[in-house]
This record gives C-alpha cells, structure tokens and sequence, in this order.
C-alpha cells in the first residue's frame, strides 16, 4: 500500500511516507486503514459492519475487528492518490497532531466515540463547487 499526496510539498510526501511504512509494518500486529478498504461482506457480516457510534478514525477499529476474522493486508503493487485539502485547510501540524493522538487514543482506549479531537467533516468542500451547488 502506498498513499500518494496530490501535492509536491516535502512534508506532505514525508507525512504519507512515515503513515504508509509504519501501517506496512505494523500490518500484522495493528491493522490500519488506508483511504481505501476492500472486505468480502461475510466479513463485513462478521464484524457486525461499522460501528456508526464512532465519531472519528472510524475506519481502524472496523480493520483491526476484520483482522481478527479473516486475512488482512494492503496491496502493495498498487498506490492511492489522496487530497491534502484538509492540510491546506486546518494546517499540516494540527491535523498531523490529531491524528498521532487519535491513533494513541484508539490503541489505549478503544474507539472515538465523542468529538473530543473537534474534527470537523466536508468544510473545506473547493468554493467553486459550493458557488454552483
């Protein structure tokens, strides 16, 4: 698995670099999330679907129950293009800081269930599109 920032900043590549060799390491001992999740659905089924009580890194406690099921493990061949819209929007370090502690947080105390990390969703929607809407 390799996750590829639409940017050209050395810090976004470094910050997707450091995500994406650390979930790769971590594979089978603390299964991760990567923008993209494929499950067969007697897993989905299995695991009970996701917990929509969870706010917030919703996708890692769904992975890490799969994990437990059935095999995980990313595609390596293959690299997913994501957005940096949220890092432009809220700024890189806040946004690499909730997410370091939502991942401590989740890993010590289960899932998010309150807004406690303030994340906020689809407020950095383009103002191009939001005018035509």
């Amino acid at each position: 698995m390799k996750l590829v920032p639409d940017s050209d900043k050395f810090i976004d590549k470094l910050a997707y670099k450091v995500y994406t060799t650390t979930a790769t390491v971590t594979e089978n001992i603390l299964a991760h999330a990567a923008s993209a999740i494929m499950a067969k659905t007697s897993v989905h089924e299995a695991i009970g679907g996701f917990d929509e009580s969870i706010v917030f890194v919703e996708d890692h406690p769904y992975v890490r129950a799969a994990s437990k099921v059935a095999k995980f493990g990313f595609i390596k061949k293959e690299y997913v293009i994501v957005s940096v819209r949220r890092y432009d929007k809220d700024g890189r370090w806040r946004t690499f800081t909730k997410y370091i502690l939502a991942e401590l947080y989740i890993t010590f105390l289960g899932p998010i269930k309150s807004n406690i990390f303030q994340y906020k969703f689809a407020h950095y929607e383009d103002e191009k599109l939001v005018q035509k809407k």
